[in-house]
């Protein structure tokens, strides 16, 4: 990983500036708590963060990136770091066992030792115990760094013992601006659609960039279009909708789009509008739920019911 790629996302500078000068004062927790929503950054942070700790030349919180030990984090195998992410989509008790034992050791060759939990929402219940253990009794230049998606699936007593906090999504601007930093050829539109399919989270935009070309998202644009004028056959867009999930969620994404404009020209007929509003969310959510949780339904079919179902409705 860059050693400086905490600074390829600016909305992170604040946090980091604030971890700098707690570090510098002698206030910087053992145990640090990223928490926010999916895509800000926050195991980049940990990860660049964890660096800093183990560089041998740069004084506070920063990487040289050039040092031994910056080389070794780099490479993924420095002794003085254990890092355990949710990879998996579960964090077990071992993990959290071996981390609790890395506590206890000396450092090889750097002058703390650092534990990266990323995901640290999906431990299982005995491993958020066992890592209870570690946190009610903190060793000498330890630090443990942890990034949460949701708070509410840590236990309140893991909470206490941690310093959290929290990423915020960076406003619409800063984000068009990173966006198109990454990709040239995004206009400002496109970075708006996709920002909002993504709750304003920069990273996750870029992981659709990564899979999806642009000319994917102005084909679901067209294809959508398409259909609501009457020039594409419901069965094809259909047809169409099911071969990737970025394409329904663009999908999810102009429908409501067209209700809210479609309640501002609404006038006397409002409340009719709004009881089928009601009954297309009711659906798009339906189909989702059993699209995600149904094995071997049909979704060609399921995708052509509720395209004729939201054309009633609308």
């Amino acid at each position: 990983m860059n050693p400086d790629v905490a600074f390829d996302y600016p909305w992170l500078a604040e946090p980091l500036a604030q971890l700098r000068q707690a570090y510098d004062g002698g206030r910087f927790h053992h145990a640090l708590l990223l928490n926010g929503a999916p895509g800000m950054g926050k195991s980049a942070l940990c990860q660049y963060l964890a660096k800093t700790v183990l560089c041998d030349a740069a004084p506070g919180l920063y990487a040289c990136g050039r040092c031994k030990s910056c080389h070794l984090v780099k490479a993924g195998n420095h002794p003085d770091w254990c890092s355990i992410d949710n990879a998996e989509l579960s964090i077990g008790i071992d993990e959290i066992r071996k981390a609790g034992e890395f506590v206890h050791k000396r450092p090889n060759i750097a002058k703390a030792r650092v534990i990266t939990i990323l995901g640290a929402e999906q431990m299982t219940e005995a491993a958020s115990n066992a890592l209870l253990k570690t946190l009610e009794e903190p060793a000498k230049n330890v630090y443990l760094l942890l990034s949460c998606n949701a708070l509410s699936r840590l236990l309140p007593t893991i909470l206490s013992r941690c310093h959290k906090l929290t990423i915020q999504a960076p406003d619409r601007q800063q984000s068009i601006a990173y966006l198109q930093s990454f990709n040239g050829a995004l206009n400002h539109h496109q970075c708006d659609i996709l920002l909002q399919l993504a709750s304003n989270a920069p990273l996750k935009v870029t992981e659709w960039l990564k899979s999806h070309s642009l000319d994917a998202l102005n084909q679901a644009e067209q294809q959508y279009f398409g259909w609501r004028q009457g020039q594409l056959a419901p069965s094809q867009y259909a047809s169409f909708l099911g071969q990737s999930d970025f394409a329904f969620l663009l999908f999810g994404h102009l429908l409501k789009q067209d209700m809210t404009q479609k309640l501002a020209q609404g006038g006397a007929d409002n409340e009719d509008l709004l009881a089928s509003f009601s009954a297309i969310t009711h659906a798009v959510a339906q189909y989702r739920q059993q699209h995600e949780q149904v094995k071997g339904q049909n979704q060609q079919l399921a995708l052509l019911r509720l395209i004729n179902q939201v054309s009633r409705l609308l």
